[in-house]
C-alpha cells in the first residue's frame, strides 16, 4: 500500500508537459497515436506537420506541476493560409470536469489577432491522453444517452481520447525519437514496475546515439518523475536498482 501511494503521488502531467512542451516530440506522438485511433489519423491527414508550432503559456491556472495544458497550432495541408489549434490533455485520473477545462483553455487560447479575420477563434483538436490505472473513456460516458446522429458532435469543439496503454511497447522502442518513445513506456507503464524493468533498460543503446547532454536530461527528468535515479549507459543492473520501488 505505501508504494502505490507514492506511485499516485508522481507528478505524472509534469512529465508529460516537460516532454511534450517539444514540438518534435509532439509530432512523434501525435504519429504513435494515429496508429491506434481514427480520429487523428485523419486529422493528421488534414494538416501540415512541419508548421507545428507551441503556443506560448498565455493562459494557465496552474504552473507546470499542474494540469498540462498544452496548445499548438499548425497550418492545414493544402497550403491555404488557415491555421488550426491542436490541444493536449493529459489525464492520470478520472476527471468529471475534464471537459469544461478544456472548453476554457481553447476559449483562452485558441484565437488569432487578426482585425479582418470573421470570427477571432480557430478549428481545434482537443486530445485527452490517459495513463490511469482504471479503464475511463470521458467521450463514451458524455455521448452514452444520445441517439448516433449526435455521436462526435456533442461538444462545440472536436475532441478524442487516447489511452496510453493502447499505444503497442513494440512502437515505442521503434520510434525514432527516443525522448517520445521512452517517456510513452514511462507513462503508460507507471503502475506497473514490472514492465518498466523490462522495458526501461533496453533504451540504453538508443541512448548513446543522442547527445550526451539530451540523454542526462531525458534520464534525470524521468528519474525526477519515478523519484528514483535512473543512471545512462550502465544496462539493466542499473535500471533494476533504481526502480526497485
Amino acid at each position: 500500500m505505501e508504494n502505490e501511494n507514492k506511485t499516485s503521488k508522481r507528478k505524472h502531467d509534469a512529465y508529460f508537459r516537460w516532454l511534450f512542451a517539444n514540438t518534435t516530440h509532439v509530432r512523434y506522438l501525435l504519429e504513435l497515436a494515429a496508429k491506434i485511433n481514427h480520429d487523428i489519423d485523419t486529422f493528421l491527414n488534414q494538416v501540415n506537420l512541419d508548421t507545428l508550432m507551441r503556443i506560448p503559456d498565455s493562459y494557465s491556472e496552474v504552473d507546470d506541476t499542474g494540469e498540462a495544458d498544452l496548445a499548438f497550432r499548425v497550418n492545414v495541408s493544402t497550403g491555404a493560409p488557415i491555421l488550426v489549434g491542436i490541444l493536449l490533455e493529459h489525464k492520470s485520473g478520472r476527471d468529471p470536469i475534464i471537459f469544461d477545462q478544456i472548453s476554457k483553455y481553447i476559449h483562452s487560447v485558441m484565437k488569432i489577432q487578426d482585425k479582418n479575420r470573421i470570427f477571432s477563434g480557430i478549428p481545434t483538436m482537443a486530445i485527452i491522453f490517459y495513463n490511469g490505472r482504471d479503464n475511463w473513456n470521458p467521450l463514451k460516458t458524455l455521448e452514452k444517452s444520445y441517439p448516433e446522429y449526435f455521436r462526435g458532435k456533442v461538444l462545440p469543439f472536436q475532441c478524442t481520447f487516447v489511452n496510453m496503454a493502447d499505444i503497442p511497447d513494440s512502437d515505442c522502442l521503434a520510434c525514432e525519437d527516443i525522448a517520445t518513445g521512452m517517456g510513452i513506456i514511462a507513462l503508460k507503464h507507471a503502475f506497473n514496475k514490472d514492465k518498466l524493468l523490462e522495458l526501461l533498460p533496453q533504451f540504453c543503446k538508443f541512448l548513446d546515439k543522442i547527445p550526451r547532454n539530451e540523454a542526462s536530461c531525458l534520464l534525470e527528468k524521468t528519474s525526477i518523475y519515478f523519484k528514483k535515479p535512473l543512471r545512462f549507459g550502465n544496462g539493466k543492473a542499473s535500471f533494476s536498482a533504481a526502480l526497485s520501488l
